[in-house]
């Protein structure tokens, strides 16, 4: 039996996002190498992954140093673990890999998730809402809306220690949330 994963802001490439994130890399190909063996670690062959943005920055060869590789999506994508769903981040546009997809309905242990890559684009409808392109800002926030009460959980990297997350696990951090 396989298992869902999720995850986002993986920036593979983006040299500059270890200085953003304060990442404890040395440089970019740590990083990069870091973060595949820390997928592989988790994610097996057969397990299905979502990737909600900004999976890679691509960058020209004459780019501006820092921001982005010349390498392709398939460069990393070759390398890791699992069956891979992208979704559409702010760095898709740029970096080769076309995705369309801007966000996803999943249904697990009877709950409706909404998965998108910007928290603005998360969805009042849904209970829960699993977004990235926060980076460090949170990893969870409980919304009120007169009597409905949502819950925002950030899956980009940086707040995992830098390893994908089964959902079933990210349901489980919301249950222990909702009791603080």
């Amino acid at each position: 039996m396989s298992n869902l994963f999720i995850t986002a802001d993986t920036h593979f490439g983006h040299e500059n996002v270890i200085r953003y994130d304060n990442r404890p890399f040395k440089n970019m190909e740590h990083m990069d190498s870091e973060l595949i063996r820390r997928w592989n670690e988790r994610v097996k062959p057969l397990d299905q992954i979502i990737i909600a943005g900004d999976f890679m920055f691509h960058n020209s060869p004459n780019g501006k140093k820092g921001e982005g590789t010349t390498k392709t999506p398939y460069d990393y994508i070759k390398q890791l673990n699992g069956i891979k769903y992208f979704l559409r981040g702010n760095h898709e546009k740029s970096n080769f890999n076309v995705v369309r997809v801007k966000g996803l309905e999943l249904s697990i242990s009877n709950k409706d998730i909404w998965v998108t890559h910007r928290p603005q684009d998360m969805r009042l409808e849904y209970e829960i809402n699993l977004v990235g392109h926060s980076h460090t800002a949170f990893t969870f926030r409980k919304i009120v809306t007169g009597e409905k009460i949502v819950y925002m959980v950030n899956v980009g990297v940086s707040q995992w220690d830098y390893y994908p997350q089964r959902v079933t696990d990210i349901l489980g951090f919301i249950e222990r949330e909702k009791k603080k």
